[in-house]
């Protein structure tokens, strides 16, 4: 296992974008946290340190959680590829698909638990009695029952799942469902999540958080969007006035200094062309196919007959 470094931010940060109201709000909220695991830690464990929306929000949130003085630390997880595997299968499987249909059956179940067997084992000199784990997704359930028998308060957040049932989703919460007995409390992001294993009058609902200062987010002028995308490569020239420039979360200025890796079918784009665009892993829960559908029946119709289709990826 490593530990993630969490930098320390003031959520006055916040006070332009939602009101000094609304931030002496959160501001006594997280006072009271602090007052109610004082001499705790508040541990995050989940299984990756860079990309995905799990990073993200611990990323952007944990810096506020820490600066209002709560002990907080961001663990993550080590497996081999065949731990990841089993587990990209479950993500599928919660998310009602097949994956690339392999079963979830005793020999991944074991692969499971191997796997997490010495993360556990690390844990045990970490974790003490009382502390809060807050296990993020399919990855980290199986430490549960283990960390309850250490007297951890552990809950368990799911950022994935499905609206509506099917063979698949049943597949994948019978995999978890032995981890899951016992936890005190769970966290998902939309209602239509939770399980019938998991107990609805302990589980919250917490929709996932925007980061209004990462750059995805903050607004860009005419200019330099014109200059990042022809840089890039996205689009022809010329560039204009505008300057390849952004800020970084932390709101030190940075430049684009790299142009993508583009495979295309004819010439960029110029600047005044529209443009229909996917941002998304190459995945195919992402649904690309869907993607391109919509856009072949775009053509089809009478609006945009000239825009181009990109498929921006990792």
């Amino acid at each position: 296992m490593r530990e993630v470094d969490i930098p320390s931010h003031s959520i006055d940060r916040y006070v332009p974008v939602i009101g000094s109201a609304e931030v002496d709000v959160a501001r006594a909220a997280g006072e009271r946290t602090r007052q109610r695991t004082e001499g705790r830690v508040v541990w995050n464990i989940n299984s990756t340190a860079r990309g995905g929306g799990v990073v993200e929000i611990l990323g952007t949130l944990l810096p506020y959680v820490r600066g209002l003085g709560i002990n907080v630390r961001w663990l993550v997880i080590d497996g081999n590829q065949e731990f990841f595997r089993v587990t990209k299968r479950l993500h599928h499987a919660l998310h009602g698909q097949a994956g690339d249909g392999s079963p979830l059956g005793p020999a991944q179940r074991a692969i499971y638990e191997d796997a997490l067997r010495p993360n556990a084992g690390e844990l045990s000199g970490l974790v003490r009695p009382r502390d809060i784990v807050i296990l993020h997704d399919p990855q980290t359930a199986g430490l549960a029952p283990e960390l309850r028998r250490s007297g951890a308060v552990v809950i368990w957040r799911c950022h994935i799942g499905a609206d509506e049932t099917n063979g698949q989703v049943d597949l994948g919460w019978d995999f978890l469902e032995p981890y899951l007995e016992g936890v005190p409390a769970f966290v998902f992001t939309r209602a239509q999540y939770v399980p019938e294993c998991c107990d609805r009058s302990r589980s919250v609902i917490i929709p996932p958080a925007i980061d209004p200062f990462s750059a995805k987010n903050q607004d860009l002028d005419d200019q330099t969007v014109r200059a990042i995308l022809v840089h890039a490569g996205i689009v022809e020239g010329p560039p204009g006035p505008g300057q390849a420039v952004f800020l970084r979360g932390d709101g030190s200025p940075a430049r684009v200094d790299r142009q993508a890796d583009i495979t295309r079918l004819g010439r960029a784009p110029e600047w005044e062309t529209p443009l229909v665009v996917q941002v998304s892993r190459w995945d195919p829960l992402k649904d690309p196919i869907g993607v391109m559908d919509g856009y072949a029946r775009l053509l089809d119709g009478d609006r945009a007959a000239d825009a181009d289709l990109v498929l921006a990826g990792p």
